[in-house]
């Protein structure tokens, strides 16, 4: 208790375990709205200077307005929310590293990591505070201890993860502010056009989005605004052989040297 309220002990006679009057406001003191706003004043003044006296601050109020704002956050009990990251071949349930970092960050406990960049085999204990998800990629922003300041992990780059029995406040954060490029610049898009046959049409409608996929002259035609470089040309081929690209001719010639470059390696 003493680490999130003022305890205090009195002993003797009339003695007993207290908590500070300064913690507690009188009921109705403060309007819902009023402690949103105070609580937001001190995440930016915790944003500006990284000092905890305002992390204290904020955690004794959020705890008067009897819950924590997590914005843009995904929320869930146990029961609703099931993630799993093990292959379809796995005999048991829930044991990739995704379920049990999305367990932390709803249970709020520290864990111990081995991580592709760190060498010597050194291990770090972070607080995990949001998954960030994709499509096909995967970060973890945390709290890192050895670092002091928040870090943005690749799931695909955690080597071993271990609970430590140790619970953590959560600290205030932006996920605007969350160095993860999720976008490219406009100039960097092309128009695509796409020709789906029924094999692949639909992981094409999951992947593409129903809106982009239509049905034209007998066939099914995608027309799309992808990033001009490699990483489109792989999504194509990951859709197979029932997919060609309409325009525009570069794409084409991309993908099909991508193709062979493939074919080459069994020739």
């Amino acid at each position: 208790l003493s680490a999130a309220a003022p305890v205090f002990v009195k002993r003797g006679r009339e003695g007993g375990i207290y908590l500070s009057d300064c913690f507690t406001l009188p009921k109705g003191y403060m309007l819902q709205e009023e402690y949103e706003t105070a609580i937001e004043a001190l995440d930016e003044a915790y944003f500006q200077k990284n000092d905890e006296r305002f992390l204290r601050a904020r955690r004794k109020l959020s705890s008067q307005l009897k819950k924590e704002l997590y914005r843009r956050a995904f929320s869930g009990t146990a029961d609703s929310v099931f993630i799993d990251d093990g292959g379809w071949d796995a005999s048991a349930i829930g044991t990739g590293i995704l379920g049990l970092i999305a367990e932390c960050i709803r249970t709020h406990e520290v864990l111990e990591i081995g991580y592709s960049e760190d060498e010597n085999n050194v291990r770090r204990r972070i607080e995990p505070h949001a998954l960030i998800i994709k499509r096909d990629v995967r970060y973890l922003y945390a709290f890192c201890r050895r670092e002091k300041a928040f870090k943005s992990f690749r799931l695909s780059g955690i080597l071993t993860a271990t609970k430590v029995n140790e619970v953590f406040f959560r600290r205030p954060f932006k996920l605007d502010n969350v160095p993860f490029q999720t976008y490219a610049p406009e100039s960097d898009y092309i128009p695509v056009r796409l020709q789906i046959g029924e094999a692949a049409l639909p992981e094409a409608k999951e992947r593409f989005g129903e809106r982009n996929v239509r049905r034209w002259n007998g066939k099914w035609i995608a027309d799309l605004s992808l990033p001009n470089g490699d990483q489109t040309v792989k999504r194509i081929l990951q859709l197979g052989g029932d997919v060609k690209v309409l325009s525009p001719q570069a794409l084409q010639r991309s993908v099909q040297e991508a193709a062979r470059q493939i074919a080459s390696q069994y020739s």
